[in-house]
Parts: C-alpha cells; structure tokens; sequence
C-alpha cells in the first residue's frame, strides 16, 4: 500500500501540473540556513498528482560534488 503512495509523486518538470498564474515558481530560489547563509537552490518540486500539492524541494546543495 505505501508503495502506490510514491507512485502518484512526479517532477513537476515531467508532470502535466504548471504553476498556478500569479503565484511564484520558486525553482531557482536561494535556500539558506539559520544563519541567513545561502546553502543551495531549489532546483525542482515533487508533487502528489493525486492531490495536487507539493510535497518535496529537490535542493541543489552548494558543497555538493
């Protein structure tokens, strides 16, 4: 059962979901610490096509090699 759940969890990129007109895409965005410090990007949004909500940022890490 757990398994269909990450089933219906797509890219939006790979999806046929868009941003809703006038809110932002935040793809491309600085991702910072506590401290105010930029650690990386938000580089894509996983969805739950089921419900049609984002559920996870894929986040391009600065240090990562």
């Amino acid at each position: 059962m757990d398994n269909m759940k990450h089933k219906r969890l797509q890219e939006l990129d790979r999806s046929d979901f868009e941003i809703v007109k006038g809110e932002p895409d935040i793809r491309g965005w600085d991702v910072k610490n506590t401290h105010g410090e930029k650690i990386g990007e938000v580089e894509e949004l996983i969805l739950d096509a089921k419900e049609k909500k984002v559920r996870y940022m894929v986040v391009d890490l600065d240090d990562n090699q």
